[in-house]
């Protein structure tokens, strides 16, 4: 089975990066894991730059902290 698991994060990089590892170590690797940061203010942004294991886009509507549907949204439109 084929797979694209898509996290929206806004700061928190502790549990983010212990959800990637989780994903990581699963048996069944997905196909890709994109993260979306709906504007994170914490050293997120700067981590996620340094994993080539993972794809990471900044949500174009930080501005508004529109929650996490809009958070998500970006990932469901992702061509990877």
């Amino acid at each position: 089975m084929r797979y694209t698991v898509v996290i929206p994060v806004l700061d928190q990089l502790h549990y983010t990066q212990q959800c990637v590892q989780s994903l990581l170590d699963h048996g069944t690797p997905a196909e890709a894991i994109l993260v979306i940061d709906n504007g994170s203010s914490d050293a997120t942004p700067e981590w996620l730059a340094t994993q080539g294991a993972i794809h990471s886009v900044r949500n174009p509507c930080v501005h508004s902290r529109v929650g996490i549907d809009s958070a998500a949204a970006p990932g469901a439109r992702c061509q990877l």
